[in-house]
C-alpha cells in the first residue's frame, strides 16, 4: 500500500528530481486564478488537480518579483511538462500535480505568484447570457448583456399618433436577476475519493470498498481544540481498512493501518487546530470488503503499553547492484551505475565532484557477457584531460583509475569509449578513498577469524558490526596473499570512518564506540594497488553495559507497506512540543535496504537513521511543535521490498 509516495527515478517521461518537499498541498480548481506566495524558508508549493484522458490543460504561473520551476507531474510524479505556459495532453483518468519551486540558487525570501488552470479542449464554465428587460410601454427594446455586465441594446420605438419626432419617449431598461453568473467551487475533497456524506449523529458509518484502490470519504464539523478519533475495522471480506484524516483546507493531517486493537485501523486523540469541514478518507490495505468507521468527541483511552520490539536483524551480502543511469549524470560515491557503447565511435560521459585534498577512485568494466574493452579519460574542471586508461589485466579488465589525490576542486567529467572496435554494455563507478564499489560480507562476529578475498583492484569489502556505546574495541586484518597490501577502517552508523589503518600491522586499537548503532569495518587494498584474500578479526576489549530498553511507549501510527525503487514514500501523524517518539523502519524483505527520515510539515528534515538494527533504521526524537509530521522512506541504492513502518509515543 503506497500511502504517499514520490516518484524520483529518471524515466520517460522525465521524473522530477530530487528536493527538499514542499510546503502544505492545495487543490487547484479550473478557470479560478490563485494568488499565492512562497514565505521565507518556504521550498515551495505543491497544487493537486484532477484530469480525464485526453484533456489539453493549459496552466499559466505569473509571478513578478524572482523566477520559479514549474513542472507538471502524473501520478506517478513524472514531469509530463514545464515553464512559466504549461501545456500538455493528459495521458490517463486520475490526479495530478503542479510543482512550482524555488529555483535550488534562487531568491529565498517572499516570492508572489498567481496560477490559473485551464483546458484547451473544454470550453469556459464562465456563462454568455442574455438578459430580459421590461421596457416602458410604448417602446419596444431588444437587448443583449455578457457575464461582464456589458449591455448591447437595440431599441425600436412605435410613436402614438400624438407623438412627434422630437417628443420621442425614452426606453428604460430594468434587468431581471438572472444574468448574475455563480460559479460553484470544486470541493477540498475532489481529489481525495468519492464523497459519502456527512456523520450523522450516531458517529458510526459504513461502506464497502470493492478494491485497494477505491478511496471513500466522510466529513464533519468540527471546532479548534476539539479532540477526535477516528477508527475503522473490517466487517466483511478480506479487507484491511486504513484512514487518514484531512483538515478543512484539505491538508492532510495523520494517517494510520493497523495500530488499533487487533490491527485495526485508529487515529487517536487527534487535536483540531481550526474550525470547520474534516474529511476522514477510508482506503483498502489490502482485500475487499465493506467497513465500519467510528468518530467519537473527546478524550479516548489509550491502548495497552508496548515496548520495543525485538527485531532480527538483517544484513546485506553481495556485491552492489549498478544502476541505470544515462549519460551527463553525476556519480555518487560506491554506486555503480550501467552504460553501453552502441558504435565503435560511441561515448558516454560522467560527472562528480572532487574536493580539493580528497582522494577518488574510479573503474569502468566490461558487465557479464560484455566484449566491450573501455577506455576512460578524466577531464578536470579546467578543461584539461588529467589521467588516461585502457582495460588492465591486474583490474580484472577494468579501466581502473586508482586513489587520486584531488588538486583542483570541482566537477571533473569522466568520459568512456571502448578501444579495439569492441561495443557492449559496461559499468562504471566512483568511490572517494581507495575503492569504488562495496562488496557487502554481512555481520562479523565477534572473535571468529573471518577469511575472505577481494577479487580485483579497487573494491572495498564491508563488515557489520553491531556495538554499543562505550564499547572499546580491537580489529586486525591479515594478508594471506603475496602481495597483498590490505587497508582497515572502522565506519560509523552514518558512514563517517572513525578511524583507519593501512600500514604493517593492519591493527586498530583502543577504539571507543561514541554511540549504539551498526557500525562496518572495511577492508581494501592499500591505494587500490593490490588484492588477494585476507583474514579479519575483531573483539571488544571492553564491553560497555547494554543500553536501558526504553519504557512504556504508545502506538500512534503503524503502517505495512511496498517501498518501490527510487521513491519516496511518507506517512502521517500528528504530533505535540515536548513529545519524544520512536521510529522504526522494519525491513520484512531481505533485498530492501530501507532508509528513514523525520520531516516538519514545510519538509525539512529533523532526524533519520540508516542501518539501526541490521539494516533496519530505527531512531528517536524530540518534537519542538505541534503539528503534522511525516516519515519518509526510501530504499539505499534502488533497492525495493517490504516494510513495517511505526511510530510511538515514548513514555
Amino acid at each position: 500500500m503506497a500511502l504517499i509516495a514520490v516518484v524520483l527515478a529518471a524515466c520517460s517521461p522525465s521524473a522530477a528530481p530530487p528536493s527538499t518537499p514542499p510546503v502544505e498541498t492545495r487543490i487547484l480548481e479550473a478557470w479560478i486564478t490563485y494568488d499565492d506566495a512562497l514565505q521565507a524558508g518556504d521550498n515551495g508549493r505543491r497544487w493537486l488537480f484532477s484530469g480525464a484522458s485526453g484533456d489539453e490543460v493549459h496552466i499559466q504561473v505569473t509571478n513578478l518579483s524572482s523566477p520559479l520551476v514549474i513542472s507538471l507531474l502524473d501520478q506517478e510524479d513524472n514531469v509530463l511538462a514545464s515553464g512559466e505556459v504549461v501545456q500538455a495532453l493528459l495521458p490517463q483518468t486520475g490526479t495530478y500535480a503542479l510543482l512550482i519551486e524555488r529555483p535550488s540558487m534562487g531568491e529565498q525570501g517572499k516570492i508572489a505568484y498567481s496560477v490559473q488552470l485551464g483546458y484547451s479542449n473544454r470550453p469556459s464554465p464562465t456563462p454568455t447570457m442574455t438578459a430580459t428587460f421590461t421596457p416602458s410601454d410604448t417602446p419596444t427594446a431588444t437587448a443583449s448583456y455578457t457575464a461582464s455586465s456589458t449591455f448591447t441594446a437595440t431599441a425600436s420605438f412605435t410613436p402614438t399618433d400624438t407623438q412627434t419626432a422630437t417628443n420621442m419617449p425614452t426606453a428604460t431598461f430594468i434587468p431581471s436577476d438572472t444574468p448574475t453568473p455563480s460559479l460553484t467551487p470544486t470541493p477540498v475533497y475532489a481529489d481525495l475519493g468519492a464523497y459519502m456524506g456527512a456523520f450523522d449523529g450516531s458517529g458510526q458509518v459504513t461502506g464497502d470498498l470493492i478494491s485497494s484502490f477505491d478511496r471513500e470519504i466522510w466529513s464533519f464539523n468540527g471546532d479548534a481544540g476539539s479532540i477526535i478519533t477516528l477508527a475503522a475495522s473490517g466487517e466483511s471480506g478480506n479487507l484491511d481498512p486504513a484512514v487518514a484524516l484531512y483538515d478543512p483546507a484539505g491538508r492532510i493531517v495523520a494517517m494510520d493501518d493497523d495500530a488499533g486493537d487487533g490491527n485495526k485501523a485508529q487515529l487517536a486523540n487527534i487535536r483540531l487546530t481550526e474550525e470547520g469541514i474534516y474529511y476522514a478518507q477510508v482506503f483498502g490495505d489490502t482485500g475487499a470488503g465493506s467497513y465500519r468507521l467510528a468518530l467519537t468527541f473527546g478524550m479516548q483511552a489509550l491502548l495497552a503499553a508496548t515496548v520495543m520490539p525485538t527485531i532480527t536483524p538483517t544484513f546485506a551480502v553481495g556485491m552492489v547492484t549498478p544502476q541505470a543511469a544515462g549519460s551527463g549524470e553525476l556519480l555518487a560515491d560506491h554506486v555503480p551505475v550501467l552504460g553501453r557503447i552502441e558504435t565503435p565511435d560511441d561515448f558516454q560521459r560522467y560527472l562528480f565532484e572532487a574536493r580539493p585534498g580528497g582522494v577518488f577512485t574510479i573503474a569502468a568494466g566490461p558487465t557479464a557477457g560484455s566484449r566491450l574493452l573501455p577506455h576512460i579519460q578524466l577531464v578536470n574542471p579546467t578543461g584539461e584531460v588529467v589521467f588516461e586508461q585502457a582495460a588492465r589485466g591486474d583490474a580484472g579488465g577494468d579501466a581502473l583509475i586508482p586513489a587520486i589525490t584531488v588538486i583542483e576542486g570541482g566537477i571533473y567529467s569522466l568520459f568512456v569509449t571502448s578501444d579495439a572496435n569492441s561495443t557492449g554494455d559496461y559499468f562504471v563507478a566512483m568511490g572517494y578513498g581507495d575503492s569504488h564499489t562495496d562488496v557487502f560480507r554481512g555481520e562479523a562476529f565477534e572473535n571468529v577469524a573471518l577469511d575472505a578475498a577481494l577479487t580485483k583492484r579497487g573494491l572495498r569489502d564491508v563488515w557489520a558490526v553491531p556495538l554499543n556505546a562505550g564499547d572499546v574495541i580491537r580489529a586486525e586484518v591479515t594478508p594471506l596473499s603475496g602481495g597483498f597490501a590490505p587497508a582497515l577502517t572502522i565506519a560509523a552508523p552514518n558512514g563517517t570512518v572513525l578511524v583507519g589503518a593501512s600500514s604493517a600491522p593492519m591493527v586498530l586499537e583502543a577504539i571507543t564506540i561514541p554511540a549504539t548503532g551498526l557500525y562496518s569495518l572495511r577492508v581494501t587494498g592499500e591505494t587500490a594497488g593490490s588484492y588477494g584474500s585476507y583474514r579479519l578479526t575483531w573483539a571488544r576489549t571492553t564491553a560497555a553495559p547494554e543500553p536501558a530498553r526504553r519504557g512504556a511507549a504508545t502506538m500512534i501510527l503503524e503502517a505495512s507497506d511496498t517501498i518501490a525503487p527510487d521513491t519516496y514514500h511518507r506517512y502521517a501523524f500528528q504530533g505535540a512540543a515536548g513529545e519524544t517518539i520512536r521510529v522504526a523502519v522494519i525491513s520484512l524483505s531481505p533485498e530492501l535496504d530501507p532508509v528513514a527520515a523525520l520531516l516538519d510539515g514545510a519538509g525539512n528534515v529533523l532526524a533519520g537513521a540508516d542501518d539501526t538494527i541490521g539494516l533496519s533504521p530505527v531512531f528517536e526524537a524530540l518534537l519542538a511543535a505541534d503539528g503534522t509530521y511525516f516519515v519518509q522512506v526510501n530504499g539505499y541504492n534502488g533497492t525495493t521490498g517490504n516494510v513495517r513502518v511505526t511510530v510511538e509515543r515514548v513514555e
